[in-house]
C-alpha cells in the first residue's frame, strides 16, 4: 500500500493526480494531517512533491523507520511547472548517482542543454558556495546557517577569494560561474549549473553530483582539484535523464517503470 501525500497546493495537487494516474498498484489519497499518521500505526510507502505543508515530517518517519518514501520536486534540468521536468528520488531528497547501470543516451538527448567545450574552470578563480534553504536545513535538523558558516570557515585557510550565493541572490547564475575555481555546494542544483560548464564541483551525499565528481573539501584544501571531462558530464546528465521526468511521464506510468527497472 502506498499513501499519496495531497496538501491542497496548486502543485503538489497536480503532481499528486498524476501519480494516482502513474503508480500501478493500491494508492490512497492523503490529506490527514502528518501528525496523525506519525502517532498511529499505520506505516507506508510515501510519496508526495515538496518538503512542507506535513510532507517533510512523513518523509522523515519513514526513514526513521525503515520504510520506503519517494520526494517530489523540481528537475535537475529543465525544470519548470507545469510543463517543465520533476525529479523524484527515492529514501533522499536527490538521487544518489550510480554508473553500475550504463544508461542509455535516449532521454538525455531530448533535453535541451549544452555541455561547454572548454571549461570555464579558473585555475586563479573564486570559489562559489551555494547555501543549503532555511528549509532544507529545518527538515535535516540541522542549525540553519550552520553548513554555510563551517564551509566558509574551512575555506578561510586557502588564499583564495570566496563568494556565497545564496538561493534568493538575483545575480546571474552564469557571471557567478564564469571563471570561479570550483563550486561547493549543499544540494544545490548549481552543482548541475556548473557540471554543464565544466566547473569543478563539491557537494554532499544530499546532492546528486555526491559520488560523481570526484572531489571534496579535503582535496580542495590540498589544492587538488578535478576539472571534470565532458565524457564525464555526459555520464552524469544521462544517470540524470533516468531520474527526472514530465509531468506526463509521471501521468502515463513512464516514471514509476524506469524508477523501478
Amino acid at each position: 500500500m502506498m499513501y499519496v501525500w495531497h496538501t491542497g497546493h496548486q502543485i503538489n495537487e497536480t503532481v499528486s493526480m498524476a501519480l494516482h494516474a502513474g503508480i500501478p498498484q493500491n494508492i490512497l489519497k492523503h490529506t490527514e494531517w502528518a501528525s496523525n499518521y506519525i502517532s498511529s500505526t499505520n506505516k507506508y510507502v510515501a510519496v508526495g512533491y515538496g518538503i512542507l505543508r506535513g510532507t517533510g515530517d512523513i518523509f522523515n518517519h519513514n526513514a526513521k523507520n525503515g520504510i520506503d518514501y519517494y520526494e517530489v520536486d523540481r528537475g535537475y534540468i529543465n525544470p519548470n511547472h507545469f510543463d517543465g521536468y520533476y525529479r523524484i528520488s527515492k529514501n533522499g531528497l536527490q538521487a544518489k548517482y550510480s554508473n553500475k547501470f550504463k544508461h542509455p543516451g535516449d532521454r538525455m538527448e531530448r533535453l535541451k542543454f549544452t555541455i561547454s567545450d572548454k571549461s570555464s574552470h579558473n585555475p586563479k578563480g573564486h570559489i562559489l558556495i551555494c547555501p543549503p534553504t532555511e528549509y532544507i536545513e529545518t527538515y535535516l535538523g540541522s542549525k540553519p546557517g550552520k553548513w554555510t558558516e563551517d564551509t566558509a570557515n574551512q575555506l578561510s585557510k586557502l588564499n583564495r577569494p570566496v563568494k556565497i550565493r545564496q538561493k534568493t541572490d538575483t545575480t546571474a547564475l552564469e557571471l557567478d560561474l564564469d571563471g570561479a575555481y570550483c563550486v561547493v555546494t549543499f544540494n544545490s542544483n548549481v552543482a548541475v549549473d556548473a557540471s554543464l560548464r565544466r566547473v569543478p564541483v563539491i557537494a554532499t551525499s544530499y546532492s546528486v553530483a555526491y559520488g560523481w565528481s570526484g572531489n571534496d573539501i579535503q582535496s580542495l584544501l590540498a589544492g587538488v582539484i578535478q576539472v571534470p571531462s565532458l565524457h564525464q558530464v555526459e555520464k552524469l546528465i544521462k544517470f540524470i535523464s533516468y531520474n527526472q521526468f514530465t509531468l506526463e511521464e509521471i501521468r502515463n506510468g513512464t516514471a514509476w517503470r524506469l524508477l523501478n527497472a
